[in-house]
């Protein structure tokens, strides 16, 4: 039988970061099954481009659209017609209208609605813009995670999340997938001005609080004089002041040739970035899953992280180092005197590990096979958690 999903998530735009990129890519792994997999979305320009995608349809979004939470009465009405076609509905995120249309198309075809938070209900995320989420949560968004016929999770702490607010709904656990890419060594730099002749570690995410930029920067003010061949190459769209405030707490920055500022960055410069990166940092306050995380390690890249995120296992597998927060200084002066062919070796299991157990052909399966079982059209999959 075919089963056909509906995704909803308010801004799939290139700049918009991880979240977008993995529905974005999901969807495209799921029509390589049975059925038709659809994404609505508003577009939203001043976050770059819209994906240029046969299974992608998306709304301009409207004047004010990014101050009032995505409200867009021509996107409600595309959503209800596309349901229409659909045996469920597939929510990503959490506290937009896009989350509320989602609800109300859901009730309205009499569908099952899968929510996928997006690490939106992580104790931290929870705890960011307080008065604002109390609000909503008071008026649409508690409703919108009851009417959920099932949440899906990508880490056993977002599941511990999603319980630890009451909701008793059946959690499905699968993790994002990867792109496995080719390692080309010699890949053209793009004009990233960055000399092969000196490591460099990668700081490659949206420059927000929550991805602790300012833990990052803080700690390399300290160890930079005792690692004068490295660089800090630093890489991401901005969605705060953090990149402000790290400047005005650490002004050496700005003339230093130890730290490197790119923009948003995709495509080859992206991978030339990854492949050629001693190793990747990124100490988060708060993560659902962590990209970034996965991407460094497809690429051979190891990674340094914290343990809020849910990537424990890169200390056993040998392939990076995760550190309390309050332990970061320590944790990052051991992998800056680590040697890049240690290093080398390190980004080489991480690779593995990544191949074997997150390549997108397997999490589209998992998913499609949520997707069955949701609609009463299969058997309960392996990564149903137990009620």
């Amino acid at each position: 039988m075919n089963c056909s999903s509906l995704h909803i998530i308010d801004c799939i735009n290139a700049k918009v970061g991880g979240p977008a990129q993995s529905v974005l890519t999901l969807v495209k792994e799921l029509n390589r099954f049975q059925g038709n997999h659809q994404i609505n979305s508003l577009d939203y320009s001043s976050w770059g481009e819209k994906p240029d995608e046969d299974c992608v349809s998306t709304v301009r979004s409207p004047f004010l659209a990014e101050f009032n939470g995505g409200m867009s009465p021509a996107f409600k009405r595309r959503i209800y017609q596309s349901a229409e076609k659909c045996n469920l509905i597939h929510n990503h995120g959490c506290w937009l209208a896009a989350n509320r249309y989602a609800r109300h198309a859901s009730h309205c075809h009499k569908i099952p609605l899968l929510i996928s938070p997006r690490g939106m209900l992580e104790p931290w995320a929870m705890k960011f813009g307080t008065i604002k989420k109390k609000i909503a949560w008071a008026l649409f968004e508690f409703k919108n995670l009851s009417s959920a016929r099932a949440f899906h999770a990508t880490s056993k702490n977002e599941a511990a999340s999603i319980r630890s607010l009451g909701f008793t709904q059946r959690i499905y656990l699968i993790p994002n997938g990867v792109h496995i890419p080719n390692l080309i060594r010699e890949l053209p730099s793009k004009n990233l001005d960055i000399s092969t002749d000196r490591p460099f570690f990668l700081f490659l995410s949206r420059i927000h609080q929550k991805k602790g930029i300012d833990i990052l920067m803080n700690s390399w003010s300290q160890l930079r004089s005792h690692f004068p061949d490295w660089t800090a190459v630093i890489a991401g769209s901005e969605e705060d002041d953090s990149w402000s405030q790290a400047l005005q707490n650490h002004p050496w920055i700005t003339d230093s040739e130890q730290v490197l500022r790119l923009p948003f960055t995709s495509g080859d410069a992206k991978q030339w970035l990854l492949q050629n990166a001693a190793f990747s940092v990124l100490p988060s306050r708060s993560e659902n899953f962590g990209n970034s995380i996965a991407e460094s390690l497809a690429h051979a890249t190891p990674v340094l992280t914290s343990t809020e995120t849910p990537w424990q296992e890169i200390t056993p597998r040998r392939c990076g180092w995760v550190t309390d927060l309050k332990n970061w200084d320590a944790a990052f002066q051991q992998s800056l005197s680590t040697p890049v062919p240690s290093l080398r070796t390190m980004g080489q299991r991480g690779r593995l590990w990544m191949e074997n157990d997150f390549s997108w052909p397997c999490i589209a399966d998992s998913m499609y096979s949520t997707y069955l079982h949701l609609t009463g059209m299969g058997p309960k999959p392996d990564c149903a958690l137990d009620l």
